[in-house]
């Protein structure tokens, strides 16, 4: 019974401890969507590129925002390296996208019909397991328009953090169950 506990635990925090996460990024650039922006420019520069804006560079970052560009590349980074290691990307991908993984994210494909407050949607995601956040992307186009939410990047990674977690989580526990040893 403790090790079910302990395993519905882990499951049932992964979306908090996103949820921290995201407060704590947020609140580290005294949530002023310009630096959430700015920050996003130098994570994922393609994305303004292609919107015709010019990107600003990693220099040209306040020490707040470059504080949280070091997160989140780390965290990205972290999300990206256990997604290989656990099998969910190919080596192709991963050698790709290595040191560049930033999460984009779709109003249409993600939420579906979750609300917009970010306290409700980490807490009804997390209740589904869901690796169909992994995939390649292939229409750029779809970036580009105004069905896609891409100026807070620290929303991005607390929501694949948490869906990370989750499915961390979930592996365990299944694994506890099935009596194997852990493996990752």
């Amino acid at each position: 019974i403790e090790e079910r506990r302990k395993g519905l635990g882990k499951i049932n925090s992964a979306a908090l401890k996103a949820l921290k996460f995201y407060e704590n990024g947020v609140n580290s650039v005294g949530k002023e969507a310009e630096s959430l922006r700015n920050v996003h420019m130098v994570l994922d520069p393609e994305v303004y590129t292609k919107r015709g804006e010019t990107p600003i560079t990693e220099a040209q970052l306040s020490p707040a925002e470059k504080n949280l560009y070091d997160l989140l590349r780390a965290t990205n980074d972290m999300i990206h390296d256990w997604h290989f290691v656990n099998g969910r990307i190919s080596q192709q991908v991963y050698e790709k996208n290595r040191g560049n993984y930033t999460p984009r994210f779709y109003r249409e494909n993600e939420f579906g019909e979750l609300p917009n407050d970010i306290k409700a949607s980490f807490d009804e995601y997390s209740k589904l397991q869901n690796f169909s956040y992994i995939k390649e992307r292939q229409a750029f186009e779809d970036v580009m328009n105004e069905n896609t939410i891409f100026e807070d990047p620290v929303y991005g990674t607390s929501m694949r953090l948490a869906q990370m977690l989750r499915n961390q989580a979930l592996m365990e526990y299944a694994d506890m169950i099935n009596g194997k040893i852990k493996t990752y």
